[in-house]
Order: C-alpha cells, then sequence, then structure tokens
C-alpha cells in the first residue's frame, strides 16, 4: 500500500447485544453517546485556545538524549495532570457512570476493534495512581466527577489510539523497526527502573499478579511508540510559529515559572517531650514537667556536643528523634517564601528563613518539642526576564498546540467510529476505579 493509509471500516464489539443507541433504539455515533451521558464536549464550548489546552491530554513525546540515533520514537503516556472538565447535564448525578441499558444487558468487559482488544485494566492502569491521588484529596462529589473525566479522555485515547495503529503500522518498515524497538526497550526500563527498584524479578511478579505477559506489555508500548510518531509525522508541521503576543501573553500568565523561589537547606534537630515519658506512664502536671526537663537536657547535650566541634549531622544522629533522623536531620531545601511544613515546624521554619548560610539556632521550645536548626545552602531565588525566557516560552506554546491538534485528532477518530456495549464497558471501568476514601455520599 504506497500511501500508507487503508480504509477504516465501521468497528463493532463481538458483543453487540447492548449498541450504542437512543431512547429510539437508533444507533448514534461516539460523539452523541457521550454528549447523552456527560453532557456537551468541552471542545463544543469553544473555550478560550489556552484554556482548550490546558483541558487537554498533555504529554509530548521527545528525543532520549543519551540515544545517539537520530529518531524521534519516544514516550507518549498520558500526563497526570488532566483538568477536569466534564459536565453534566441537569437530573443526572455526577457521582455514577451512564444508567444500564436494560437488567439484561450484556456486561462487556471488553472493546474489540478489528483484531485489537481494549480491555478494562488497559484503560484504568495508566490512569489509576492518578485517581488515587485525587481520591485521597477530594471530596466524594470533586472526586467523581473528576474520575468520570479522566476515564473518559482515557477511553478515548484507547479506541482513538487502536484506530489509528491500524493505518500507522503499514508504515513501519524493516529499516525503522530496530529504532522502535530501541525505545520500546528504553520505555520497558524507565518503568522498571520508577517502579520495581530496577529489578526484572519484581517486574515479571507483578505482570504474574495482574495476568499479563510481558511481551503482550511490549506490544502495547510498540503501539504506543509507533501511534506517536505518525501523530509527529502528521501534525508537528500544522503548529504555527507563536506570535510576539502570544509569547508576551504565556509570560504574563505564567511569570511564576520563569523565577525560582528562594529557598534555604534546613536541618534540624527534634527532641519531643512525648519520648521521655515512661511506657504507660499516664501525663499529668508532675510526669510532663519531668519529661521536659529530660527532653531539655537532651537538646542541650547536642548542643554541647557541637560547640566541641562535632559536626551537626552526626549529633543529629544520636540525639534527634525527628523523622530526618537517619540523614543527620537533613531536610532538604525548603521555601522561605511560604512554609512547606507541617505546622509544628513553623517556629523552625522562621528561624531558618532569617538564619545565614551555616548559622546554627539556639536550643528553643515549640508544640512540646525542643529544636535546633541550622541553615544549610541559601538560595535568594532569580527570575528570568521575557527576553530570556523567550526561546523556552515558544517551545512551551509550541507543544500546547501540538497537545491540542493530537487531541482533536483522537476525538475526531473516536467520534467517526460506532462501537456496541460501550455502556457496560465505561461503567465497568468507574465501578473498578479507586473509591475516595473521605467521608461523604454512598459510592456509586
Amino acid at each position: 500500500m504506497s500511501s500508507g493509509r487503508i480504509v477504516l471500516s465501521c468497528f463493532w464489539i463481538a458483543l453487540a447485544v447492548s449498541a450504542c443507541q437512543d431512547a429510539d433504539g437508533n444507533r448514534v455515533n461516539m460523539r452523541e453517546w457521550w454528549r447523552e451521558r456527560t453532557g456537551p464536549d468541552p471542545s463544543e464550548e469553544e473555550p478560550s485556545s489556552d484554556r482548550r489546552v490546558d483541558e487537554r491530554l498533555a504529554d509530548r513525546a521527545t528525543v532520549d538524549p543519551d540515544d545517539g540515533d537520530s529518531t524521534d520514537f519516544a514516550d507518549d503516556r498520558q500526563s497526570s495532570n488532566i483538568a477536569d472538565t466534564s459536565a453534566t447535564p441537569p437530573g443526572r448525578s455526577t457521582d455514577r457512570g451512564p444508567d444500564r441499558s436494560s437488567p439484561t444487558a450484556v456486561h462487556s468487559d471488553v472493546l474489540i476493534i478489528n483484531d485489537q482488544i481494549i480491555t478494562v485494566s488497559d484503560v484504568l492502569d495508566p490512569i489509576e495512581p492518578q485517581l488515587e491521588a485525587s481520591a485521597g484529596r477530594l471530596a466524594p462529589a470533586q472526586y467523581f466527577k473528576r474520575r468520570n473525566a479522566v476515564v473518559r479522555r482515557a477511553v478515548i485515547e484507547a479506541v482513538a489510539e487502536r484506530l489509528i495503529w491500524q493505518e500507522a503500522k503499514f508504515l513501519i518498515s524493516e529499516q525503522v523497526e530496530p529504532q522502535i524497538m530501541k525505545a520500546v526497550d528504553r520505555l520497558e526500563r524507565s518503568d522498571i527502573n520508577r517502579h520495581f527498584d530496577g529489578r526484572e524479578t519484581r517486574y515479571e511478579t507483578h505482570l504474574a499478579s495482574i495476568g499479563k505477559q510481558r511481551g503482550e506489555v511490549r506490544e502495547a508500548l510498540k503501539r504506543k511508540v509507533v501511534v506517536n510518531q505518525y501523530l509527529r509525522d502528521k501534525l508537528v508541521p500544522m503548529v504555527s510559529e507563536p506570535t510576539k503576543r502570544e509569547l508576551e501573553k504565556y509570560y504574563r500568565r505564567h511569570i511564576a515559572d520563569f523565577s525560582s523561589e528562594p529557598r534555604t537547606e534546613l536541618f534540624l534537630i527534634d527532641v519531643p517531650v512525648a519520648m521521655f515519658f515512661k511506657r504507660g506512664q499516664i501525663a499529668n502536671e508532675r510526669t510532663t514537667a519531668v519529661a521536659r526537663e529530660k527532653a531539655r537536657a537532651e537538646a542541650d547535650a547536642a548542643a554541647a556536643a557541637m560547640d566541641a566541634g562535632e559536626p551537626f549531622e552526626a549529633v543529629a544522629k544520636k540525639y534527634s528523634e525527628g523523622r530526618m533522623k537517619g540523614a543527620g536531620g537533613a531536610y532538604g531545601f525548603v521555601s522561605t517564601r511560604k512554609s512547606p511544613l507541617v505546622e509544628r515546624y513553623d517556629p523552625a521554619w522562621e528561624r531558618l528563613c532569617r538564619m545565614k548560610p551555616d548559622e546554627r539556632s539556639e536550643v528553643f521550645e515549640a508544640h512540646k518539642a525542643f529544636f535546633i536548626v541550622k541553615a544549610g545552602r541559601v538560595e535568594s531565588g532569580e527570575g528570568k526576564s521575557f527576553s530570556e525566557a523567550q526561546r523556552e516560552i515558544a517551545t512551551k506554546i509550541r507543544d500546547q498546540k501540538f497537545v491540542e491538534l493530537r487531541a482533536n485528532f483522537f476525538q475526531e477518530r473516536f467520534d467517526r467510529a460506532h462501537i456496541s456495549s460501550l455502556d457496560d464497558f465505561y461503567q465497568n471501568i468507574l465501578n473498578a476505579a479507586p473509591k475516595p476514601s473521605m467521608a461523604g455520599p454512598a459510592f456509586p
């Protein structure tokens, strides 16, 4: 096939009992199906360009700087920062997926697109860490809305990727195959290093626990690499260069991104009074006074040791009871503009903000503990002028335009498809998604 293209036919689910239908039983396309269940597609609302970009899946493919080959094949994973744009029609709850079309509907765990199968885990696995994080910090109603939007995008990505793969796979030549497999190797190794401490055995055990073969996972990575390159070849030439007005607008809106925060390296010795209560001892005025006296003596002994020449880190390992005791009391760099620490450490942070490099505080008491603070390196924080940041801004804007084109391309492919049993598949993903951990309405 000289053009490298194929004619895409309509793709049907093998289990065609429960089709995408309207109230009268007529088949509808994907855009109509989503609009019925989740409200208008955000792309139809004509939001501003910046907002549309923020609402799209965002991940730019880059060339691995460690690889000497001149290839653009690289990772194409979903961003973990997907904005919530799902709208909910009046009368439809935000904390539930679409209603079952019939009590006897077939409950589909897969979508089948020609010879490509999409499982619930294919959609859910990449977004599960993001959903777990949202479930832990959002109120239930907010989480359900966010979950529905993220799942919706993930389904669109999965379906559109398979459709595009039907075209893109015919463009793979013998010459380019080795480059693709090198990109797959890098992606797999990155996952193993990031999530399994670089240990192949742990990775293999994990795959076995979720019922997947390593070859199956590598094929999925290969598909992502090829589809990503196909999209870059097709869409990058369509990305226009940003105008001076666009550059200035971006700089004004994101000026904080072009300035580093002032920060100081924090070293802390933490001696809580509670550490000096005997096991089972009841806290009263007398026992508290005794424990406080012992904690003060311990902190004074630490200060005396440093006065005698012992390094702060060695003294912290011996006397401190803070969570960074094993690291010599080193908490790393902290912002001196706004405290990133929990309230208990606010007095320590306030002293740190006034200190010079290598300066050490006196022993001081706060929140039923005695502290000694030392400042390490101090960074004042610097900002980039518009002229200094202009090249970086241009790259960011081009990336945003590519992301938007990519998302639109995926949406268009998805909208043209007609797929059966999508209701059940979508609901099964929602059912398998993490549940919110905060108290609130009953789970869906």
